[in-house]
């Protein structure tokens, strides 16, 4: 054989080779990938069987951010004061305050109250679920923001008057809201979002009692 046909053969040869090589490599990669996605599957089916009601109480707690509801509110408060004796206002002794604001009321159920409420029924997860209750209600205190004021030497602004005046807006939206049927809304809401977040146990069926 010619020294040119050598050469020749032995590039033909190092080409095959480090073919071969890389399709091993590949068919290696693809072998470990393929073995890990069964492994996966496998972890998923034996998480699977082993829910608990422990296991779901975690997965509830962490989650109650998402399972709580929010109710918005914003509204303007005008506040009008004059100086008077007994009944009679005195003159030019009037101030005034306009001001807006902005709230949020949580409500939902206090999980603490749920522990010990659920249990396991073959792939039932049964929840006796707690009163739906308000569980906060709260101002912005960055989102005030005064309107208009006009203050008078003669009768000057109490330094205690508009976070009065705050406090009874928000006694006022709270029974609004109550008043539209927050708690009812609140309970379905809760009872969406639960059977929402146990989906992830994939063929449990959650009945509320």
């Amino acid at each position: 054989m010619k020294d040119e046909d050598k050469g020749s053969f032995f590039k033909y040869a190092k080409v095959v080779v480090v073919t071969i090589i890389v399709m091993l490599a590949l068919m290696g990669v693809v072998a470990i990938v393929y073995v890990f996605k069964m492994k996966k599957s496998e972890s998923v089916v034996t998480n699977k069987s082993k829910v608990t009601v422990a296991v779901i109480e975690g997965t509830l707690e962490d989650a109650s951010e998402l399972i709580t509801q929010k109710y918005n509110y914003t509204g303007i408060i005008d506040i009008e004061n004059v100086k008077k004796i007994k009944s009679i206002e005195i003159p030019f002794t009037t101030h005034k305050i306009k001001a807006s604001y902005s709230g949020r009321i949580n409500s939902g159920i206090d999980f603490n109250e749920l522990k010990g409420k659920i249990s396991l029924d073959g792939k039932k997860i049964i929840i006796a679920l707690p009163e739906v209750k308000v569980l906060s209600n709260t101002i912005d205190q960055d989102n005030i923001n005064i309107l208009d004021e006009d203050n008078n030497i003669l009768n000057p602004i109490k330094a205690d008057e508009l976070s009065q005046e705050l406090a009874k807006a928000q006694e006022e939206q709270l029974q609004k809201a109550l008043d539209n049927g927050l708690l009812d809304k609140a309970k379905e809401s809760t009872k969406t979002a639960i059977t929402k977040q146990l989906s992830i146990y994939g063929d449990y069926e959650v009945v509320f009692k």
